[in-house]
Parts: structure tokens; sequence; C-alpha cells
């Protein structure tokens, strides 16, 4: 069962939260790339559009970089304003929605599988309208979209905060948001000593659990959950660049570190960041990310 630790969440996170996260989040506001794709949207589109558009993009951003997957969607929309609509997907064979999901969106055959059968979803269910998706209640909401294949508890809270972040749609309460915590996010809690006990395989429930109680301190805190959320989607994009396997390089938690970063939770990427000894090669040059990069300037 997965164990927090209160006081070292605060110590670790809430307080330099509080003290930079605006100044933080400022300066790599640029990280957020839905916003790449909501460029390119005119103003005159319709909300429901929008919000299928966004639903759309979001099922695809798994197992790739963010940063190219809303630049090629925006690209898409560039050419033909309709290729996301429900009648244009429905009216696909499963062959040509597999040959679109590989050749345009550059994923696996089950996203076309979970495109086809989520698009059937609204159009059986909802009236063929992702906006009927949406209640002002964010709760709600988020069960909502848990039902529809391909999303799960990270993917919905990426498209919620998507349609708030591009005013597409608001909730009559937020603060009840659970922030979507990805591999990066639970491992810097581990590392940092936030998260005290867990299961080294990384299950669905643990990360659920971890949303839940970052939720609840923000309420004590009383600071935007919204706001936390997109603070520690910044420090594991910071933490995590392809060309730094060992990530205390670049890590804002440097000076909070209880172990290593990257070889908590094993995967291949660390693994192979340890045969090929990169984790003493890169050891020397660690750097506080806060320091070297003039944020606390």
């Amino acid at each position: 069962m997965v164990q927090f630790n209160k006081e070292r969440a605060v110590e670790v996170l809430i307080k330099p939260f509080k003290e930079k996260g605006e100044e933080i989040l400022e300066k790599f506001n640029y990280m957020f790339y839905q916003k790449d794709l909501f460029k390119v949207v005119p103003e005159s589109e319709t909300l429901e559009r929008k919000a299928l558009l966004a639903f759309f993009a979001v099922l695809f951003d798994s197992q790739k970089e963010s940063i190219n997957h809303y630049k090629q969607v925006a690209k898409l929309y560039t050419f033909d304003k309709d290729f996301f609509t429900v009648d244009r997907i429905l009216n696909l064979t499963s062959t040509e929605v597999k040959m679109f999901s590989k050749r345009q969106m550059h994923s696996m055959d089950k996203k076309a599988a979970y495109l086809t059968a989520s698009y059937q979803k609204i159009k059986n269910e909802y009236g063929g309208l992702a906006l009927n998706i949406l209640s002002h209640d964010i709760t709600e909401t988020h069960d909502r979209l848990l039902e529809f294949p391909g999303y799960g508890d990270g993917l919905t809270g990426l498209l919620i905060e998507t349609l708030m972040d591009n005013n597409i749609h608001r909730f009559s309460n937020e603060q009840d948001f659970q922030p979507k915590i990805d591999f990066h996010d639970f491992n810097i809690g581990i590392v940092s000593g936030i998260i005290t006990k867990h299961n080294k395989f990384f299950p669905e429930s643990e990360k659920a659990e971890y949303s839940k109680f970052l939720n609840q301190l923000a309420k004590e805190q009383d600071i935007s959950v919204l706001d936390l959320d997109k603070f520690m989607w910044v420090a594991a994009q910071l933490c995590n660049q392809r060309r730094e396997s060992v990530c205390e390089m670049l890590c804002p938690f440097n000076q909070k570190y209880l172990k290593p970063r990257a070889y908590t939770i094993g995967n291949h990427t660390s693994a192979r960041a340890i045969k090929n000894q990169q984790y003493e090669n890169r050891k020397k040059y660690q750097l506080n990310l806060f320091q070297n990069i003039n944020l606390l300037k």
C-alpha cells in the first residue's frame, strides 16, 4: 500500500511552489504544448469542435513527445479542418482508421480502435456532441471520461486541464481537480521522500492515491491544485531530458534527494544508463536547476 509523508511534501514541493511557482510557470509556459494546437484554431470555431479536437488530440498524446504531437495535430487541422470529426472518422473502415493512426498520428493500432470506439460512444450516448460529456462538476466529468477507451486517469486529467486552459469549458468545483500523475511525477515523489512506501511496479491505483493526496494537500495549503499540477509537470519535464539519463543534473529538487533519481523504479532507460555507467559519469556534474538557469535571481 502506498504511503505519503505530508511534512516532506510541504518542505520539498509546496514551499518551493509558493516561493517561485508563479515565476517558474511563466518562464516555462511554452512547455504546455496543447497551446501550440489551439493557436491555429480561430476564435470563430465552435466550442463543440474545440472540445472534440481536444478530445481527439489528448487521446493520441501518449508514448510520444508532446511537443511534436500537438504540432502535428495543428498541421492536420490547418490542412483539413474536419479530419477529426465524428462523422469523418466513423465513415472510415477499420483499416483506414488504422492507416490514419499509424501514418498521421504515429500511434499503435490500439489507438485506432480506441478512437473508433470512443467516437461511437459519443454518437450513441451523447448525441454525437463532445460537449455533452462535460458537466459543470469536474468529478462527474472525470468519471464520465474514464469510461472512454484509452482514457485513464492521466489522459483524463490532461484533457480536463486542456479544456480549462484554452477556455473551452470551466467547472464550478475546479478545486476538486485530480492532478494527472505520470511515471516522472511518481518517481520525483519517491526520491524526494514524499512517497515513503510503494509498489515497485507502479500500479495505476498508486498514481490515483498520490493524486488524491496532492489534491487534499493543495486544499489544506490554500493553493491552486491546477497550478501545482503544472508546476509538477515542468519539474518532471526538466528532470527527464532525453539526453540526460541521470536527471539530478537538471532537477529542481536536486538538494532534496534521498537517493539517485533515475533508478528508483526500473525501466529500460535507467537500465541502459546503469549499463553504460552514465550515472557515475554524470554524477560529478550535478547542478541545481534553479541556480543554473537563474530562476532564483
